[in-house]
């Protein structure tokens, strides 16, 4: 198998993943310090063949270009959350390219504790799904903050994640009604002295939302979202039935394994890929209604 990795960032754990599944790894970064095997796509085409699946892990608004020039040249494309810019966007992106199968990254249906959340969901009356960071703004100032680059917030950075759960553990996902859907700007780069997850760039661009919250109901359960890059408040990353709390906090390393190997492994299934783009594109709608 081999494998392309576009981007260092994030891209760094999908490297070493490949590397441990023994794919011959291929890496883009125009970071020479980060020592890819190529500084650019073109240079990556031009010298690599036979591709089985990439990974594009690079700022949102590359998203659909990369994915375009990778498309001919890739059997599978895998891209970062939250893909591309709205659902139709995505539909047009895999049905002009019939020939490869496209995915939104969802690592975290791959969880090994799904079957017991889908256990707990059985008899439960609400569900509440949540990642509350204390003062976690990524990179603030940068492409992550600037709304004509990322498409919006934490919308896009944190909502795919916890509607991919709630697609893994109720497949009838699509008839969720929702009672109530918002996402704020609650903060300005004036605000952010600091943050945990990147320097505040106070000469550059703010206007994204930072915090979101849904509520609808499903299979006569309640279900409430709510995500925060910012809130002054403790850590809390989890997922409830009712009561019972499952902690979730970053993904492990060995779900982004089994993601990989499950889409590879299904590279020829039909059906496995309409399912991805059913999933992708309700996503897609859900965050881009925001």
């Amino acid at each position: 198998m081999k494998s392309l990795i576009i981007g260092l960032g994030i891209g760094q754990l999908y490297k070493k993943v490949s590397e441990e599944l023994n794919y011959e790894t291929y890496t883009v970064d125009m970071n020479e310090e980060l020592k890819p095997s190529f500084t650019s796509i073109k240079q990556a085409i031009e010298n690599t063949s036979n591709i089985d699946i990439s990974i594009v892990s690079l700022p949102n608004y590359l998203h659909e270009p990369m994915a375009k020039m990778l498309a001919d040249h890739s059997k599978i494309v895998l891209i970062e959350k939250p893909g591309l810019k709205t659902a139709k966007r995505w539909q047009h992106l895999v049905t002009s390219f019939p020939n490869t199968r496209f995915m939104m990254i969802k690592n975290n249906q791959w969880r090994d504790n799904i079957e017991e959340m889908k256990q707990l969901y059985r008899s439960c009356k609400n569900v509440k799904v949540v990642w509350n960071n204390k003062n976690r703004v990524p990179k603030p100032g940068t492409w992550f903050t600037n709304k004509d680059l990322s498409f919006g917030g934490v919308s896009r950075d944190l909502l795919p994640h916890l509607l991919s759960l709630m697609i893994a553990i109720d497949p009838t996902y699509k008839n969720t009604v929702w009672l109530f859907r918002k996402a704020w700007q609650k903060w300005q780069l004036t605000d952010l002295l600091d943050s945990d997850y990147g320097t505040v760039d106070h000469q550059g661009i703010y206007n994204v939302d930072d915090k979101v919250e849904l509520e609808g109901t499903l299979s006569n359960k309640l279900w409430t979202f709510k995500a925060n890059w910012r809130s002054n408040q403790e850590d809390d990353v989890a997922i409830y039935f009712d009561d019972q709390r499952i902690p979730l906090g970053l993904c492990p390393e060995y779900a982004y394994k089994s993601m990989i190997e499950e889409v590879v492994s299904n590279v020829n299934n039909d059906q496995y890929w309409t399912n991805c783009l059913d999933q992708d594109t309700w996503i897609h709608q859900q965050i881009e209604k925001l």
